[in-house]
């Protein structure tokens, strides 16, 4: 179930009211599964997204106006990504 929220913000992105997913179940049998458009959950991701945006976009200004962030640890959970993508540099 967790593919519908991602179908659901691609309807909301290309403006449909219907989606399908297709699979294989087992390796062999072709499944199509019909997903219609729920305004409700397209409403939640929007504001989510909202909220999200909103706070990069404070998050910019504090750049700009020169409040410094390098003191602030990333999330735990990202921290292995973060050192990567620095290894990479």
């Amino acid at each position: 179930t967790s593919y519908v929220f991602q179908i659901m913000g691609y309807m909301m992105l290309f403006e449909t009211e219907y989606a399908e997913i297709t699979m294989l179940k087992d390796g062999r049998n072709f499944e199509v599964i019909p997903i219609e458009r729920n305004d409700m959950i397209v409403d939640q991701i929007e504001n989510e997204c909202g909220e999200f945006w909103h706070r990069v976009e404070q998050a910019k200004e504090l750049i700009e106006d020169g409040v410094d962030f390098t003191h602030l640890e990333p999330n735990p959970s990202l921290k292995k990504d973060l050192e990567q993508m620095q290894e990479q540099k």
